[in-house]
């Protein structure tokens, strides 16, 4: 969280800043956006044993078996802590852009659209 801290001072950016579980740090509604990089990756995934992978900690990795499950519990529990017309931003796997906007559209989220990264995989 340090260096998004700089960063968004030396953006001169507003930020109320809160760590926590999930949505435990913060209060329902009102807020404008929420972003999440969260674990998306399946616990049996192949890519865990490749690259530098590795090197990170499995809890900043797994989202469940599947990969999908902490996806499922932002788009399942953002709704009430974000305000009307407000926007939801989440990063997901290269093959997991259909299942997200998906399970978006079947929790009442409009506008759903994804985003590629710098080498052209479906990523937000």
């Amino acid at each position: 969280m340090a260096c998004a801290r700089r960063n968004s001072e030396a953006l001169g950016l507003d930020v109320c800043w809160r760590q926590g579980n999930w949505f435990d740090a913060v209060d329902e509604g009102g807020w404008d956006l929420v972003v999440s990089n969260p674990p998306y990756i399946g616990a049996q995934d192949v890519h865990l044993t490749q690259g530098d992978l590795s090197a990170e900690p499995d809890g900043a990795l797994i989202g469940g078996e599947t990969g999908l499950e902490m996806l499922e519990h932002i788009v399942t529990e953002a709704p009430s802590y974000l305000g009307s017309h407000r926007w939801l931003l989440l990063e997901h796997g290269f093959d997991q852009a259909e299942q997200v906007t998906a399970l978006l559209t079947e929790r009442g989220f409009s506008d759903v659209a994804t985003r590629e990264d710098w080498s052209g995989q479906p990523r937000i």
